[in-house]
């Protein structure tokens, strides 16, 4: 029988004393018992204080230096830790009732490492009083990286009900952010006459060996 370690756990057969060597078959025993050993070193996998080169898709490294785990996805090496850090309010008190930059934080590891965003996620609660939500009263946030300007996720907020806390979900993102960006920024636009909007948002990394 061929080994199914990783996907699953495998039954191995012990021989008896008396077990004839081709009953379990001695051969499959050693084939097994070798695909089990090169699977468990693939997930432990490697480590030093540098990369190893040409690495396979799914690998993973623990970097000693860092002291950080890593796992290759194929184009990078990644953190098998997810990050998250939420973006403080900028400048204007909440509620926010004009368009306005509403939140801004540093980027972590600024111009040391390079760090891959995962994704954008918001909290946030349109206050009464307002005309009700809709495609000409509305709030648009969009996130960026500064100083480069490049928007990487919007929340549209168009519909639904005030008065009501809500959340955006994650939202992917998929892309670097590049060692010489060292702020994310939101820029929160009004349309019409909504309600003045309380956001929190957060912002979903991996660092990128």
């Amino acid at each position: 029988m061929a080994a199914s370690f990783p996907a699953s756990y495998d039954a191995l057969t012990n021989p008896t004393a008396g077990s004839l060597l081709t009953s379990p078959s001695h051969a499959d025993q050693h084939i097994n018992a070798n695909d089990i050993v090169e699977a468990i070193e693939q997930r432990v996998g490697l480590s030093g204080s540098s990369f190893p080169g040409s690495p396979s898709s799914g690998q993973f490294f623990w970097h000693t230096t860092r002291r950080l785990e890593y796992f290759y996805d194929g184009t990078r090496w990644l953190t098998t830790v997810l990050y998250e850090i939420p973006m403080g309010i900028e400048l204007a008190l909440q509620p926010f009732a004009a368009s306005t930059t509403s939140n801004r934080v540093m980027v972590p590891h600024a111009g040391v490492y390079d760090l891959w965003l995962e994704g954008f996620q918001a909290s946030f609660y349109v206050v009464t009083g307002g005309t009700a939500l809709g495609a000409s009263h509305k709030w648009v946030c969009v996130l960026s990286k500064q100083p480069a300007s490049i928007g990487l996720a919007t929340v549209n907020i168009d519909s639904g009900a005030s008065a009501t806390f809500r959340n955006s979900g994650q939202i992917a993102i998929g892309a670097l952010v590049g060692t010489t960006n060292f702020t994310f920024d939101v820029l929160t636009t009004k349309t019409g006459t909504p309600g003045n909007l309380h956001f929190w948002p957060t912002i979903r990394y991996r660092m990128v060996g």
